[in-house]
């Protein structure tokens, strides 16, 4: 090898785990990451949910972190699913964590810097010279631009689902992908700390029509994170409402009424409206669905978690899958006498999984209509139910 063993695009929680269980096994290591840092910005982030096999990849790194990470969160007693006012189900949990995608990737990033990996910071790829394998990046700060040659190393693309090495790729040795937009857009708004509301247990998580209302541990307390969703096919009236980044008095007011309607059980928890005046300046999260005819290219480059297979949210498996790819390629390296195919036998063990989950994602994405809730309601009790199988 050249300068690197292992070349990672992309300091997100699959990015840093992976580089992780690299080092563990020995592997030389750089990870290049398009962010100025790794924050644990609540604004900037969204409640989710760990199970199992997060779990046991963070175990995998080291058994404390498994247990800091149950400790950025809480664990999630029952998931209760309402269509309209009525409570259709209410599932166990026991298993599964609540926190957020920001407090893993800067408890996996602390982890990274007390092992001492190298991780580049606004460091964002540009482009891929496919015959000489030099891989260009710019800073997005001041534009500046710097090469490095990647013919003597292994790229892992853990850059997200509008990837950078995916799109560049592209058609190369057969290599084909689509991305499929969410049908939904989602954005959330934050209670005041340890705010209550006198139907809500800060233990469960809730599904209430179109809405989806989490407890969120920041600083040793917490934070209801409500979550809208919104589509094209939404009434013209909540797209303008809920899509708006203007703060004005009718919009706050419309806001309030909107959640009495579609979550009434969640009013209580902003008391006064400077939350809800926050909402309208918080980022709108949008997406789409990743589908790629193969996950690696040659040995030279494989791709893991959202480059490979991003999903839509309802599905609970964006960072649960992405870090049991990362598991999978770490526990073959670790068994392999073949190292020289490593990339073609993650292929072959893990695309099956991975087309079975973009499939069920497409389908999700394809039926989970915010005007149909009932439906939606009785698809998301059979996709808790499978995650919870899990």
């Amino acid at each position: 090898m050249n300068l690197h063993d292992f070349i990672i695009i992309g300091a997100g929680p699959v990015g840093i785990a992976i580089a992780l269980l690299l080092n563990k096994l020995g592997y030389r290591v750089t990870c290049y990451e398009g962010r100025s840092e790794i924050s644990n910005d609540i604004l900037q982030s969204y409640p989710i949910g760990i199970n199992s096999r997060t779990l046991n990849c963070l175990s995998l790194i080291d058994n404390e972190l498994e247990t800091e990470a149950k400790n950025t969160g809480f664990l999630v007693d029952y998931w209760k699913i309402f269509a309209n006012t009525k409570m259709v189900a209410s599932l166990p949990s026991n298993s599964v964590y609540g926190t957020t995608r920001g407090a893993i990737n800067l408890l996996l990033y602390r982890k990274a810097v007390s092992n001492k990996i190298k991780i580049i910071f606004n460091s964002k790829l540009k482009s891929i010279d496919l015959k000489t394998k030099q891989l260009t990046f710019q800073n997005p700060v001041d534009n500046s631009e710097f090469t490095i040659d990647s013919s003597q190393a292994r790229i892992i693309a853990c850059d997200g689902y509008n990837s950078t090495v995916r799109k560049q790729l592209e058609g190369y040795n057969q290599f084909t992908s689509s991305i499929i937009p969410w049908n939904l857009e989602f954005r959330p708004m934050f209670s005041d700390i340890n705010q209550t509301a006198p139907n809500l247990d800060f233990q469960s998580h809730y599904v209430i029509n179109e809405i989806y209302a989490a407890t969120v541990k920041f600083d040793n307390n917490y934070r209801w994170s409500v979550v809208t969703s919104v589509g094209d096919h939404s009434p013209p009236h909540l797209q303008q409402l809920l899509r708006s980044n203007d703060p004005s008095e009718s919009n706050i007011k419309h806001l309030r009424e909107y959640l009495s309607i579609r979550a009434t059980n969640t009013v209580p928890l902003f008391p006064n409206d400077q939350p809800l005046k926050d909402f309208f300046y918080n980022r709108i999260f949008k997406g789409g669905i990743v589908k790629a005819n193969r996950l690696n290219i040659d040995e030279w480059i494989l791709f893991l978690g959202d480059s490979a297979h991003a999903v839509i949210p309802p599905t609970g498996e964006g960072i649960n899958s992405g870090l049991e790819d990362a598991a999978v390629l770490y526990n073959l390296l670790d068994s392999s006498s073949d190292l020289t195919t490593i990339f073609d036998q993650y292929n072959r063990i893990r695309y099956k999984d991975v087309k079975s989950l973009v499939d069920l994602a497409i389908y999700l994405n394809n039926n989970f209509i915010v005007n149909k809730y009932e439906r939606g309601s009785r698809l998301m009790f059979l996709i808790l139910q499978t995650i919870l199988k899990s």
